[in-house]
């Protein structure tokens, strides 16, 4: 009997020593409903965890802390839906963490007072400067991130007329049922990418992976196979990215 409460004792020891800080933290499975204000390091490295069901935010984040040195807790977000705002961060040098955003659910950029931050230039980042759906402000950085213009040359953003973003892109019926048709015109030959995103980030089809030649192409889909919900069309030409919304509806 003493030895085998010994071992038991021994076993709950061994339990209750594995039991990290972050098991205590308590999983949300739902997003926050209206955006996020990140103000120090164990915010984001507990993020995933604490929202473990959320690739998706509604509301913008904004991230401010004296402590903060990387944002790569982040890194499974693909849709803020409102304004990214990173400023006053004096120990954060990279976005590493944001390169999975989609540009075209970034409303108004901010990015100011970070004053070791020399690397802006993601994919996402640098798509949504080519064409920004709403204001940028970009200033007080390092050097490398310390202006648009700056941030737009290291991206590789001369002139809007430079991007290979189709001239024409459209998606009907939106809403739909069952088939879909993607309509898109390009002035130039480029590789050209259609795919289909769920709400939480997970790309659930491809509708195109090839070289397309100028002119208008139609591309049709068959989207009868998904759950109702909403969904991201996300077309992605040469080094370009623009996202478009879904909803199937049945």
């Amino acid at each position: 009997m003493k030895f085998k409460l010994n071992l038991f004792l021994m076993f709950w020891f061994i339990a209750i020593s594995s039991y990290s800080q972050t098991d205590s933290i308590p999983k949300i499975k739902s997003c926050p409903s209206f955006g996020v204000m990140i103000c120090n390091q164990s915010e984001i490295d507990s993020f995933p965890y604490r929202y473990s069901h959320c690739g998706e935010l509604v509301g913008g984040i904004l991230i401010s802390g004296d402590d903060i040195v990387n944002l790569k807790g982040l890194s499974f977000l693909t849709a803020i839906w409102g304004d990214l705002t990173i400023m006053n961060n004096p120990f954060l040098r990279s976005l590493d963490g944001l390169e999975n955003l989609m540009p075209g659910t970034i409303s108004n950029l901010t990015i100011t007072g970070n004053t070791v931050l020399s690397s802006c230039d993601l994919r996402g980042i640098c798509n949504y400067l080519a064409s920004p759906n709403g204001s940028v402000t970009i200033q007080a950085n390092a050097p490398g991130c310390d202006s648009y213009d700056k941030m737009k040359t290291y991206c590789g953003i001369l002139n809007k007329e430079n991007l290979e973003l189709p001239d024409e892109f459209c998606i009907f019926p939106n809403p739909s049922s069952g088939r879909l048709t993607t309509r898109l015109y390009l002035k130039n030959p480029v590789s050209v990418s259609l795919i289909i995103i769920n709400c939480i980030g997970q790309p659930v089809a491809t509708m195109a992976h090839e070289v397309l030649r100028p002119g208008m192409h139609e591309i049709l889909w068959d989207a009868s196979g998904l759950p109702r919900g909403l969904y991201y069309c996300q077309v992605i030409a040469g080094k370009s990215i623009r996202t478009e919304k879904i909803i199937i509806e049945k």
